[in-house]
């Protein structure tokens, strides 16, 4: 009998169990099953933002390489305009100075063969054609002082332009007509060559004294005569003769020594000019108000070697 109930609730016990193991079983199944369809669906949407992230990363890329290529071509287009406006700049420069330009484009009626020649009087820029086939260039034209038809060769006022310069400069030419400027050996032996003309210095010390000095004949030779003083006249005017001592001379820069000293002119004196051995006026050399001897300055104006305010240099024809 206790047999039969121990075998009894051994089978109960053991069917409980067993039916427990089943129910365990089948819970822990549907307890992985929904654990996999959350990860599964968790990844699915983490694959979406990835893909999203994606897209948006492609199209930020598409934005930045668009906005890329608008800055570079605003840079190129900056960096354009920045070049077209210096070269403007360097060929209106170019243009107005040097003798190795291109011929500008102009009304032959408004192109005359000096300032001389210029009918309205006013002080300013004109095309110049000193001979027929020569080549036209514009020239600074100072309508007002003693009669007016001066050509401007030389121009210094406020020191904005280094005249230390070597001998290709002083032979083409350097500065802007609307500022300090030298004009150039070459074209001064074009004008003075081709008909006679008068040299006049117009000098303005610190103190705004104002003084002039005048030649008259004045030419210079070629480049392969060294820019030699041709012909000067007798001096008159009211600063002096600082000029007559250069006669005969040829031009001397700091890489070419022309002068009759023992050593180069240019190089001690800071300047470019006719020198003999050495100067009655250095027109070329360092601005600066002071007396010093690598001072612009024009010795007979004040005795001495004051640097000067202001220094123009003209010609005209006769």
């Amino acid at each position: 009998m206790h047999i039969s109930i121990v075998l009894w609730l051994v089978l109960v016990i053991s069917s409980v169990i067993h039916s427990e193991d089943r129910t365990s079983h089948s819970t822990n199944e549907n307890n992985f099953g929904f654990g996999l369809e959350l990860i599964l669906a968790k990844l699915e949407s983490l694959e979406l933002e990835i893909m999203s992230l994606k897209e948006q990363n492609r199209n930020l890329s598409e934005l930045v390489s668009d906005a890329l290529k608008i800055s570079d071509k605003s840079c190129v287009q900056v960096a354009t305009n920045e070049i077209v406006s210096t070269g403007e700049i360097v060929a209106e420069q170019n243009n107005v100075i040097r003798v190795d330009q291109n011929e500008p484009e102009i009304d032959e009626s408004h192109v005359y063969s000096s300032c001389n020649e210029v009918p309205d009087g006013k002080t300013g820029k004109y095309a110049i054609r000193p001979v027929k086939d020569s080549k036209l260039f514009y020239a600074y034209c100072e309508m007002q002082i003693n009669g007016g038809g001066w050509t401007v060769i030389q121009k210094r006022f406020n020191g904005s332009e280094n005249f230390y310069r070597n001998w290709t400069d002083y032979k083409t030419g350097f500065g802007s007509l609307d500022g300090e400027f030298w004009f150039g050996l070459d074209r001064i032996h074009l004008m003075t060559s081709s008909q006679t003309h008068e040299i006049m210095f117009h000098l303005i010390d610190f103190k705004r004294t104002v003084k002039t000095a005048k030649y008259n004949p004045f030419s210079i030779g070629n480049e392969r005569e060294g820019y030699v003083i041709k012909s000067l006249g007798a001096y008159t005017g009211s600063a002096g003769d600082g000029f007559s001592y250069h006669r005969g001379m040829k031009f001397t820069t700091y890489d070419v020594d022309n002068d009759k000293f023992t050593t180069n002119c240019a190089k001690k004196y800071y300047g470019a000019w006719w020198y003999h051995a050495c100067y009655k006026s250095n027109l070329n050399a360092w601005y600066i108000n002071a007396r010093t001897d690598q001072a612009m300055c024009w010795n007979p104006f004040n005795m001495g070697n004051d640097g000067l305010m202001s220094s123009m240099i003209m010609i005209r024809p006769v």
